[in-house]
């Protein structure tokens, strides 16, 4: 291993060829972080060189380059380990500014030029031993019609790659500043010096470490190193490399590329996803689902690449049959994906979960999915993945629905899977149903029909859910009504998807159109019945503020007006002529019926310690009155044991997704707090009981 500080001139000058690796990530610098900055110390480094001041060099990082076998008569060749984005860069900023000089007539200049990208024609035995640099595949085309400058031949090509753009960047850049200079030296220096000085200060005052491996050095291991230090690669990135720096040891990967990973690369696969509060590349969280179906073990998106890496190397298998591995079960993961966008189409039962499960935001359930279909996998017969799919979706919307805890869910999945793993593929869909009827603990627990229809007549959805979940399960009831929950539909079709919005029927804001309240007690009772299912319904558009907040007759014909088709869930609603408390709780008794129906559970089993919530608007508990919500069973004992675990009330209430009044005044109820007792208090409380712990 050699490592110099070398100018543009110094790596460049040489006959050669340099090429990135077709695993390397496609180019994607672009203005605002990289080319702007770069072209603003060119300039300036120039404006010194003109004003005969010592010129301060531009350093911009390391690249790393290995040595391969030439011929004795060819060309020098060296593979781009690390540093592709930055040496793209100066290629087509050379070019870029090659063209400015040829247009101004500079001969000596642009020749000087020229030779940092081209390689003498007595040099070249072929096309592409011409050019310096070979990018990887996705960006070689662009690479090439833009030193030979030619266009993108449609705006979608141009849009798709940065490399257009960084050529048009830095040559109409290099043209107003050598035809006008900077505004203090205007006047002072003619285009050609200004042409002279900028193309110095791109030869020689640019300078990288590079770092030159011998053929034998350990060019992954150092890849990796590097960009654990830096600007890290995301996993997917990681992997690809690790993949085929394998079989760059056995054989020409190109071909394998093509094949297997080159469809990967699309715009689907690069989109970036929001996993919690973050986002993720897509490929890369597929790619960590995947692993998780094979191993059976949680894996975190910081260990995805270390978790990979030991699989590839101690499975048997080989890399082209991971390659093939991740592509079919891509193919699938694609397919559905794309399905499911579709607002109208007829999904099948899977495509279907997978449309709920995106907007439901449960992506923690997708190894399961992809188990589920794993092409390398003994097949399993589709009465059996619909009972899978059937039972999976029931248990988790009442879950979802009931605000159920969700925090044991990756171990609870893990669980799901190594259980899988042991029983026969074709009984999948008996054995999931009968497991999670058999779970009882309040963190995986199956609500029944009994606990779904007591603890959702009285909790405020609106308040506790998102729109995008309430608008899955409305659209499931308006499903259920048509008939879709049984052998014979009576509609034609389902809902159309992603075409409505959730709107209250009874207006948050009823105080000024709605009839008054008789005191404080029945305006809390009044806003937690607002939030309940049964005042909801979907629309084809938002309703603007004076249609939503209404009277009743205006509320009913805005909501009317903005239905796409007659809905089912609308008709015992526009045929009121008035509407309250008392209708708010029939029809959510009415919608109720229709959601056990259609989310299906095999059994009535209760979670342990179940206790119904009362039914009488009139006892509710003075904490409830204080806090305007209801508490579920299973909130309740998660409550107890997230405090005898010792957590904060800040910790719990942001388990629960509610205020620490809130969790104070449930504490209080259920008797494990004093009636007097200060938040200030709860804490000393609880950081005692975690020292005893």
């Amino acid at each position: 291993m050699l490592t110099q500080v070398k100018t543009t001139h110094e790596i460049f000058h040489q006959p050669q060829r340099m090429q990135v690796p077709l695993f390397q990530r496609r180019y994607v610098w672009n203005e605002t972080e990289q080319w702007s900055p770069l072209l603003d110390d060119l300039i300036l480094v120039s404006e010194q060189i003109l004003s005969d001041r010592e010129p301060n060099p531009h350093f911009l990082g390391a690249i790393v380059l290995q040595q391969q076998m030439h011929e004795i008569d060819g060309l020098p060749t060296r593979i781009v380990i690390d540093g592709q984005q930055r040496l793209t860069t100066l290629q087509i900023l050379i070019h870029a500014l090659l063209n400015c000089t040829r247009e101004m007539g500079l001969e000596d200049i642009s020749l000087r030029l020229q030779d940092l990208v081209y390689n003498p024609k007595h040099y070249a035995k072929n096309l592409s031993d011409q050019i310096k640099l070979t990018p990887t595949n996705q960006d070689r085309m662009a690479f090439q019609k833009v030193l030979n400058g030619e266009s993108a031949e449609t705006d979608m090509e141009k849009i798709s790659n940065n490399i257009y753009a960084a050529h048009a960047f830095f040559e109409y850049g290099f043209k107003a500043w050598i035809q006008t200079g900077s505004e203090s030296q205007a006047n002072s220096y003619s285009s050609e010096e200004r042409a002279a000085s900028i193309a110095s200060a791109v030869s020689y005052f640019l300078n990288m470490v590079v770092i030159d491996l011998n053929i034998d050095d350990d060019a992954q291991l150092i890849f990796e190193t590097l960009n654990a230090r830096g600007t890290p690669l995301s996993p997917s990135d990681l992997i690809k490399n690790a993949i085929f720096q394998k079989l760059a040891a056995e054989e020409d990967p190109s071909f394998l590329y093509e094949k297997y990973w080159r469809v990967l690369e699309s715009p689907f696969w690069e989109v970036e996803i929001a996993s919690g509060r973050l986002l993720y590349p897509r490929l890369s969280l597929f790619i960590n689902q995947w692993l998780i179906s094979k191993l059976q073990k949680e894996i975190t998106y910081r260990r995805l690449f270390s978790e990979f890496k030991s699989y590839l190397t101690v499975s048997d298998s080989s890399a082209e049959d991971f390659l093939r591995d991740i592509n079919d079960n891509a193919k699938i993961y694609e397919k559905l994906h794309l399905r499911a966008l579709d607002p109208s189409a007829d999904l099948s039962s899977v495509e279907l979960f997978v449309y709920r499960l995106n907007n439901l935001e449960s992506d923690v359930f997708k190894p399961i999915l992809i188990w589920l279909l794993d092409p390398s996998r003994e097949a399993i017969p589709t009465q059996q993945i619909d009972k899978f799919i059937s039972s999976l979706e029931s248990w988790m919307v009442r879950r979802v629905a009931t605000k159920s805890n969700t925090k044991n869910y990756n171990k609870f999945v893990i669980e799901i899977l190594k259980k899988l793993e042991k029983q026969p593929r074709s009984q999948a869909g008996d054995f999931l149903e009968n497991f999670l009827a058999e779970q009882t603990s309040y963190l995986n627990h199956w609500p029944s029909d009994k606990e779904v229809l007591q603890v959702l007549s009285t909790y405020p959805l609106g308040w506790r859910i998102t729109r995008a979940r309430l608008r899955v399960i409305l659209e499931a009831l308006e499903d259920s009504l048509r008939g879709w929950s049984g052998s014979k539909p009576s509609h034609e079709q389902r809902m159309r998807r992603y075409s409505s919005t959730v709107e209250h029927i009874m207006p948050k804001a009823w105080e000024k159109n709605w009839p008054a309240v008789k005191d404080e007690f029945a305006r809390k009772y009044r806003d937690n019945t607002i939030q309940t299912l049964g005042n909801f319904t979907l629309a084809s558009r938002r309703l603007n503020s004076k249609m939503s907040n209404g009277p009743w007759e205006e509320k009913k014909k805005a909501l009317s007006d903005a239905q796409l088709t007659s809905l089912a869930l609308n008709k015992d609603v526009f045929s009121e002529s008035e509407w309250n408390e008392s209708k708010i709780e029939e029809r959510t008794a009415r919608l109720l019926t229709e959601f056990v129906k259609y989310w299906a559970v095999p059994n009535e089993k209760l979670p342990k310690n179940f206790v119904s919530p009362s039914q009488d608007k009139n006892t509710l508990t003075e904490a409830e009155f204080r806090v305007g919500e209801r508490w579920t069973s299973a909130e309740e004992s998660a409550l107890s044991e997230e405090w005898e675990q010792g957590l904060s009330i800040p910790d719990i209430s942001g388990l629960h997704q509610r205020r620490a009044g809130g969790i104070m005044a449930r504490l209080k109820t259920l008797g494990l707090l004093s009636e007097d007792a200060t938040q200030e208090d709860a804490e000393k409380f609880q950081q005692s009981k975690r020292t005893d712990l």
